[in-house]
């Protein structure tokens, strides 16, 4: 039978157990954030579940694929360098829809100068694949509109223009 002081240490670490969330769950609720744009929050989650998860585990690159996502929408070159990165520890699991998407969100958050650098990273990995070729298109349309002259000069290196 327990003691009347231990109880109370039982039932605050019991609660404590169940107030927490698994990766899963914070994933989960992560992709939430996302999908309504609060960055932030999703990048916090992530980044959580990230230190929840075994970096061998299938479900550690995802996480940290919707960390990168989250990251597009906040800093775009600490976007770039986790993708990099990531390629570097992960590169067999990275495939060419993965540069398209994360560039593509860099685009959108005219982060630019990072969204050319996966590209061109993405061309020497996947020279053939039409979508990272298309992505340059994508970019200079953007970089046009934004009237960004230095994107413009890296796509042209790229020869884009």
């Amino acid at each position: 039978m327990l003691k009347h002081r231990t109880l109370p240490l039982v039932l605050v670490t019991l609660l404590a157990a169940c107030g927490s969330k698994s990766a899963k769950e914070l994933a989960d609720a992560a992709y939430q954030d996302l999908g309504r744009s609060d960055y932030n929050a999703a990048q916090a989650k992530f980044a959580e579940a990230l230190k929840a998860t075994d970096p061998a585990s299938p479900d550690w690159v995802g996480y940290k694929f919707g960390e990168i996502e989250a990251l597009t929408g906040i800093d775009g070159e600490k976007a770039k360098t986790e993708f990099l990165d990531l390629t570097a520890t992960h590169g067999d699991k990275v495939t060419s829809k993965d540069y398209v998407t994360i560039a593509n969100k860099l685009t959108g958050a005219r982060a630019f100068g990072p969204a050319i650098a996966l590209l061109a990273d993405g061309l020497k990995r996947f020279p053939k694949d039409e979508n990272v070729k298309k992505l340059g298109d994508r970019i200079k349309i953007e970089a046009e509109k934004a009237n960004d002259k230095g994107a413009l000069s890296s796509l042209q290196g790229l020869g884009y223009l």
